[in-house]
């Protein structure tokens, strides 16, 4: 997650990606572009597409797909979709490792 109105956030994504695989190994995430309700009021917020391209960078790093969805959770928007988008895909995620599991056995 990062916040719209704070660049340093945004480009702190990648370090934090690659310390995050460096401890865990290569896991599910979503990249959260938050505080969107700033834009109306903070000055050169960082953009949807900034953080479209951000997603790709990280996808990239991660080897899988990163969403990105724009939040705001001092207003609710899109608080819940993090969170049902974030468990669909470490639900799939450890399915899938099950399943390569079971196979490698048989």
């Amino acid at each position: 997650m990062y916040d719209v109105s704070n660049p340093a956030s945004y480009d702190n994504t990648t370090n934090w990606l690659k310390e995050m695989i460096s401890i865990t190994g290569r896991r599910p995430i979503v990249l959260v572009g938050n505080k969107i309700d700033l834009r109306s009021t903070v000055p050169n917020c960082l953009t949807m597409e900034d953080g479209l391209r951000k997603a790709r960078e990280l996808s990239s790093i991660l080897g899988m797909d990163v969403p990105y969805i724009e939040a705001s959770a001092k207003v609710g928007t899109n608080v819940s979709s993090v969170f049902l988008e974030l468990g669909r895909r470490i639900i799939n995620y450890a399915v899938e490792t099950i399943l390569r599991r079971k196979s490698a056995v048989v």
